[in-house]
């Protein structure tokens, strides 16, 4: 059970026990919100250096296609 950072037990029962489970809903949501941008700059950053990346392999194999027709 997931308890707030206040110094409050939580057995008390004057109706802070809803607030805290309400707060913890919204700790949750915050946590998937955050989890979620940074998946999203992943693979934004991803995409981005694979597109960068991407003319570098396509002479890369063009070479070695060469090289091996050459030699063949």
């Amino acid at each position: 059970m997931l308890f707030s950072t206040r110094m409050d037990s939580p057995k008390q029962k004057n109706g802070r026990q809803h607030n805290d489970k309400r707060r913890r809903g919204a700790t949750l949501m915050e946590y998937l919100i955050m989890i979620s941008l940074i998946v999203v700059v992943c693979l934004i950053a991803i995409g981005y250096v694979g597109q960068q990346n991407s003319g570098n392999m396509n002479a890369s194999s063009s070479a070695i296609s060469n090289s091996l027709k050459k030699g063949s």
